[in-house]
């Protein structure tokens, strides 16, 4: 009797209560509903006009219902919630630094990144009372003449002509691991507020103080930024486009490439993915005829770097210069021999200007080089079968 009892009132709770289906959200229905804009028409043209849509049916709702298609329309209604939706995400991402942050107010590296979301969302007068605070937290006494400006510069040991602030005994170890990003600080409030100039020496300073890879990477990013930033006129002079190229090639030659073995000293790998993602921005800030000449210069500077000479192959042979794109991948493979890519992009062309002993002779000296390559061995034995090769060639 109990379990009877039990399976009425289940089937009773299925008949009033929506059935959701698993894994959705069942959300309740929007407080507002865009009006139907509805087209003035005759009596019998509106049987005509009258399509049957059917409207995504809700979880609760027993009987799909039919709108008419005059009714899916885009309101102002809509257009305010999707906008809210966005807003609401922007809020979320800065309330979520902003708590991270209240939690642990001393650590520069989260000022850092709460700055730069706050600089997104143009909230900069709630970033310029936050940096008064965060700096002013830092110090015992702060005299009233000095800014917050001036004690970051005291605290990354910039000469200035005011009464250093006093800072704090128990942060000054803390403050000396923070030094890296209180220098990204500085520059990013450099770039904001101050002038070129300001900005300049802000991350030449950070450029000499910093000795972490990864912010290294981040310092030049935004220098080159901000350095682009500053020639974006109609027509910049060659001088400051030099300039510009100078620092670019200064970034290239000078951030490392080699990266240590895990538990060996001894060993070491090169990495040029920073390198390459410099090579885009530079080629973004010039015209498309201008790249095949700018990667062939970037070659001679990284003739290690695999990418780069990929990269190049495809310019030489979007551009139409066959007889050029011949030379350089002659001379890319000589120089990787161990590339399969490189070895690849050669055979395809040659392949395509039908250059059969051509083909074959690359696809000897790839094996010579990579004897273990199973895909490089398949697609020779494939080209033979397919030409008609003879057994023992097979073989």
């Amino acid at each position: 009797m109990f379990s009877d009892s039990i399976a009425n009132a289940a089937a009773v709770a299925e008949i009033h209560e929506p059935s959701v289906p698993p894994f959705t959200t069942h959300k309740a229905q929007r407080r507002w509903r865009p009006e139907a804009q509805r087209l003035k028409t005759l009596p019998e043209e509106e049987e005509q006009l009258t399509v049957g849509i059917t409207a995504p049916a809700r979880h609760d709702a027993a009987v799909p219902e039919r709108r008419c298609w005059t009714d899916v329309c885009v309101t102002q209604d809509d257009k305010r919630y999707f906008t809210s939706e966005t807003d609401d995400i922007s809020n979320l991402e800065t309330s979520l630094w902003m708590n991270t942050h209240s939690q642990n107010s001393t650590s520069a590296h989260l000022f850092y990144q709460l700055s730069k979301c706050l600089q997104t969302q143009g909230k900069l007068s709630v970033l310029e009372d936050l940096f008064g605070r965060f700096m002013r937290s830092l110090c015992q006494s702060v005299p009233e003449q000095i800014r917050p400006l001036d004690v970051l510069r005291h605290i990354l040991g910039i000469p200035t002509n005011l009464r250093a602030p006093i800072l704090k005994e128990d942060l000054l170890e803390e403050l000396k691991d923070q030094l890296p990003y209180l220098h990204l600080l500085h520059c990013f409030w450099q770039v904001v507020y101050g002038g070129a100039r300001e900005a300049v020496d802000a991350f030449e300073k950070a450029l000499g103080a910093v000795t972490q890879l990864e912010l290294i990477h981040t310092l030049w990013l935004d220098y080159l930024s901000f350095s682009w930033q500053q020639l974006c006129s109609p027509q910049p002079s060659a001088r400051e486009l030099k300039m510009f190229s100078s620092l670019v090639l200064r970034c290239l030659q000078t951030v490392p490439v080699r990266l240590l073995v895990p538990f060996s000293s001894a060993q070491y790998w090169s990495s040029f993915s920073f390198h390459n993602q410099v090579v885009s921005f530079y080629l973004g800030c010039f015209p498309k005829t201008q790249h095949s000449l700018i990667l062939e210069k970037l070659q001679h500077i990284m003739p290690t770097n695999t990418e780069l000479a990929i990269r190049l192959l495809q310019q030489e042979w979007q551009d139409g210069n066959v007889e050029h794109f011949k030379l350089q991948s002659r001379m890319l493979c000589s120089s990787f021999p161990t590339c399969l890519a490189i070895w690849k992009i050669a055979i395809v062309v040659g392949k395509e200007q039908r250059q059969r002993s051509e083909v074959q002779r690359l696809y000897q000296q790839a094996l010579q080089n990579l004897p273990l390559c199973a895909a490089l061995w398949t697609d020779c034995l494939l080209l033979e079968a397919a030409e008609g090769g003879k057994a023992d060639a097979l073989r």
